[in-house]
C-alpha cells in the first residue's frame, strides 16, 4: 500500500512532527511506503529527520498555480491513499483530485476550529463528495464539526492520535523535595504561557522555594515571558532551555507539565509526558480532557484562570496523591494513545 501524507509545511509543529513520525512507523512494515508532500520549503525544520529516516518528500511547486495543479495530478496517481493533515492543502488536493476514480482521500483534522465562512461552506461541500472519511482526533472536535457540517456525519471518525513512548529514565531524586514544573510549546499568545508565571506569583515566598520550573521553546512571545519571569527568580530556579529536539531530556528535567493552552486539539506533549512517568496538569479545553481525566490521572483547570492553577500547585504540596495520578496516567497511555494503536486504525481505514 502507497500512503501520501500531505502538510502545509514541515515547520515544527505538533501536526507536522506526528506526521514524520508515523511515516516512519508505517515504513517500517513490509507492505507500506509512506511518503510525505509538503506544500512548505524545502529546508523547513524537519525535512533533515524526514531524510535521518528515510522519508520520501515531494515538495509542490511553487511557480505557477497550473504547474501546481498538473504536479498534484500526476501524484494523486501514484498513491492508494492520499491523507490531508491541514486545513491549508485541503482544497488544493480536492481540486486536483477531481474525475480521479482511483483516489482515496482522507483528512484529518487536527484541531478543534470549526470554519464557517461562505468559503469554507464551499469547500467542505466538495469534501463531503470526495473524501472517503473525515477523521477526528478528539471527540469534542466531531461533535462540534457535526453541529455546523452534518452531511459528514457517515464519513466521521475518531482516531487519537498515537506517539512513541518517550524513554526518560529519571535520576533518583529521594532527598530532593523540589517539584519541577515544565512548560514546553512555542511562546505564541495561544500557548498562554504567562499563566504558569502569574499562577507561581500568588504562592507565598516559602511555597515558590518548593518549585523550580523549566521552559522549553522559542517564539516571539520568549522574551515577554523572561521578564514577567524576573521577580520570580529571587524564590525559586527558572530556566529557559531554548528549543530541545530531544525529548528524553526535556521529560528527564521535569515531574510536572503545565499546559497553559486556550485551545488544544490532541496535545502531543501532554502524551509525550504521560508516556515519561509525568503529571499532566492542563487547561479543560479541545481534547485535553480525552487525554487525563480530572483528579483520576490528571489535573485540569479552566482556562484562563490563574488562581485555580496556583491553587493546583498548592495541592501538590499539601499531598503525595499526585504520584498516584501519575501511574494511572502513564496506564492510560498505552490503553489509548500508543502509536501501534493509531498506525493500526489508520491502515485499517485505507484498507
Amino acid at each position: 500500500m502507497k500512503v501520501l501524507h500531505v502538510v502545509s509545511s514541515l515547520n515544527m509543529g505538533g501536526a507536522e512532527q506526528f506526521v514524520v513520525d508515523i511515516s516512519a512507523a508505517m515504513n517500517q512494515r513490509p507492505s507500506v511506503q509512506a511518503d510525505i508532500l509538503s506544500f512548505g520549503c524545502s529546508d523547513d525544520t524537519l525535512c533533515q529527520r524526514c531524510a535521518d529516516q528515510g522519508i520520501t518528500i515531494h515538495h509542490v511547486n511553487q511557480t505557477s498555480r497550473l504547474q501546481q495543479f498538473l504536479q498534484l495530478r500526476r501524484l494523486l496517481k501514484r498513491f492508494d491513499a492520499v491523507h490531508i493533515h491541514s486545513s491549508h492543502c485541503l482544497f488544493s488536493i480536492l481540486l486536483a483530485s477531481l474525475f480521479q476514480r482511483d483516489s482515496r482521500l482522507y483528512y484529518t483534522r487536527h484541531n478543534t476550529v470549526v470554519h464557517r465562512s461562505f468559503k469554507w461552506r464551499l469547500i467542505y461541500r466538495l469534501a463531503s463528495i470526495r473524501l472517503s472519511n473525515i477523521v477526528f482526533i478528539a471527540d469534542i472536535a466531531r461533535q462540534d464539526f457535526l453541529r455546523t457540517y452534518p452531511a459528514f456525519q457517515a464519513k466521521s471518525i475518531l482516531i487519537y492520535n498515537g506517539i512513541q513512548q518517550v524513554e526518560a529514565p529519571r535520576p533518583d531524586r529521594t532527598n530532593n523535595s523540589v517539584i519541577r514544573l515544565g512548560q514546553v510549546g512555542r511562546f505564541v499568545p495561544l500557548k498562554a504561557q504567562k499563566l504558569l508565571i502569574q499562577a507561581l506569583a500568588q504562592l507565598t515566598a516559602d511555597q515558590r522555594q518548593a518549585f523550580e520550573v523549566h521552559f522549553f521553546g522559542d517564539g516571539p512571545l520568549l522574551d515577554d515571558c523572561r521578564r514577567q519571569a524576573e521577580p520570580l527568580q529571587q524564590d525559586m530556579s527558572v530556566t529557559f532551555h531554548g528549543l530541545e529536539m530531544d525529548k528524553s531530556r526535556i521529560y528527564q528535567t521535569i515531574d510536572v507539565l503545565v499546559v497553559t493552552s486556550e485551545t488544544e486539539g490532541l496535545s502531543l506533549v501532554m502524551l509525550e509526558a504521560l508516556s515519561a512517568g509525568c503529571l499532566v496538569i492542563a487547561t479543560d479545553v479541545g481534547g485535553n480532557a480525552e487525554i487525563v481525566e480530572h483528579q483520576k490521572s490528571g489535573l485540569l483547570f479552566l482556562y484562563p484562570d490563574a488562581n485555580q492553577l496556583s491553587c493546583l500547585l498548592q495541592q501538590l504540596l499539601a499531598d503525595n496523591h499526585w504520584h498516584a495520578l501519575v501511574k494511572a496516567g502513564e496506564q492510560r497511555f498505552h490503553r489509548i494513545f500508543e502509536q501501534t494503536t493509531c498506525i493500526k486504525s489508520y491502515l485499517a481505514l485505507y484498507a
